[in-house]
């Protein structure tokens, strides 16, 4: 668990100085302030809105991120397990295996807790780009300090992709 996050926290110190990281919208609970720049806040039993995505790719004049995330929404059982099922979509023109990250905070700023879970990408090439809806399922263990659980800050590894002529090209 302590290399998991130790490995979170380099991650997230990586990305903040060369990527973007994202804000949920939303209002930010009463009595939080922004402690954790970037961090947006979590609610639980509802859904929280989220602007995550993969880095940018250039195809054909335009822009795509392989991997993007809309809306989070985060739920802490009685055994003091937080889990949180991300909703968002693929556009499947390589298969790239992803990482999708999550560092949950208190309103201080004092993280309780990180979570990871892989995502692949699939390539699929119909000779058009296919969109498709995706989930993924976090789990973040178990931990009384959870009932504390302020702000989250997330992030998609960066990964090398392949734009579709370059891979029939090989």
């Amino acid at each position: 668990m302590y290399s998991k996050i130790i490995s979170l926290l380099v991650v997230i110190v990586f990305t903040a100085g060369v990527a973007e990281l994202v804000r949920a919208g939303g209002d930010r609970p009463a009595g939080v302030e922004e402690v954790v720049p970037g961090a947006a806040p979590l609610v639980l039993d509802q859904p929280v809105g989220l602007d995550l995505k993969s880095d940018a790719v250039q195809w054909q004049g335009s822009t795509f991120h392989l991997l993007g995330f809309h809306e989070a929404r985060f739920a802490l059982d009685d055994s003091a397990r937080l889990t949180a099922t991300l909703a968002g979509n693929s556009t499947t023109f390589d298969e790239v295996d992803y990482t999708v990250y999550a560092a949950v905070f208190d309103k201080d700023g004092h993280l309780l807790g990180t979570s990871s879970a892989p995502y692949t990408v699939q390539r699929i090439w119909l000779g058009v780009l296919v969109l498709t809806q995706v989930s993924v399922e976090m789990d973040f263990g178990r931990s009384n300090a959870y009932t504390e659980a302020a702000t989250v800050m997330f992030a998609i590894s960066s990964m090398d992709v392949l734009t579709p002529d370059q891979w029939q090209d090989q």
